[in-house]
């Protein structure tokens, strides 16, 4: 009995430390991939001779669009289609977090914008920022936001628990962390007139990154791929259709 306890306890070390040895590889492999792809992305501008709009697009990775196939299949690249007589400017930064975004937003106080889209949040939930620290953070940009514009829109992305980069076990903890940013900015939403929420937050058999992995995330199971973008920004147009700026263009 003793003996068959051993080879039982053997068995379980060693499964243990495969786990931890094969999932180490991949989340480095994974890195470099993702790396690379913020590397090669290329921030969606346009600068027409005449705009009739102004836009900025300011935020992380997902404003410059990494992951993506080609910059017009971007949120901000799809904004470009939509409203071609806009003037686009790209403020993104990968791996931006909250803690840096009134910084940034500061560099435009002077301008006055027709429409802001926000994308902040999505490295505070992987880092574990203290929510009442990225919520002070996301406030104070959106009242200086609101001195520069009548419509802004604010996401953080999607549920970070679905992205597969992450590795079996820890699903449920970023699924989580993602809920509990969701309850801040819709709060934050409802306390500035200016501020439309895009509400990315789907799971199981609703969330499209769980059911279609392949599709919708890129190579580095992190960022969205092109279809990923073209998700979103579905719900990014809707929110636009609420704001001054497309109900009085």
């Amino acid at each position: 009995m003793q003996g068959v306890m051993k080879i039982f306890f053997f068995i379980i070390v060693a499964s243990g430390l495969f786990f931890a040895i094969y999932h180490t590889a991949r989340i480095r492999t994974l890195i470099q991939i993702g790396n690379q792809l913020a590397e090669s992305a290329i921030p969606y501008e346009q600068h027409p001779e005449n705009p009739r709009f102004r836009i900025l697009t300011i935020g992380d990775s997902s404003v410059v669009g990494t992951g993506s196939q080609i910059p017009q299949l971007t949120v901000a690249g799809r904004l470009g289609n939509a409203f071609p007589d806009a003037d686009i400017i790209n403020a993104g930064v990968n791996g931006m977090r909250a803690i840096a975004l009134l910084d940034a937003l500061s560099a435009y106080q002077d301008t006055r914008f027709d429409l802001i889209v926000i994308h902040i949040g999505g490295n505070d939930i992987v880092r574990f920022t203290n929510l009442s620290e990225l919520d002070s953070r996301v406030r104070n940009a959106m009242t200086l936001a609101s001195t520069m514009t009548d419509s802004i829109i604010l996401l953080h992305g999607g549920n970070v628990g679905s992205a597969p980069f992450f590795p079996p076990g820890t699903h449920e903890l970023y699924k989580k962390r993602t809920a509990a940013v969701r309850k801040r900015y819709i709060q934050i939403a409802k306390d500035f007139d200016a501020v439309q929420y895009v509400d990315l937050f789907r799971e199981g058999d609703a969330d499209p990154y769980i059911q279609d992995p392949a599709t919708f995330y890129a190579g580095d199971s992190f960022h969205p791929s092109s279809a990923g973008y073209g998700d979103w920004y579905k719900y990014v147009l809707m929110a636009i259709e609420k704001t001054p700026f497309y109900q009085n263009r």
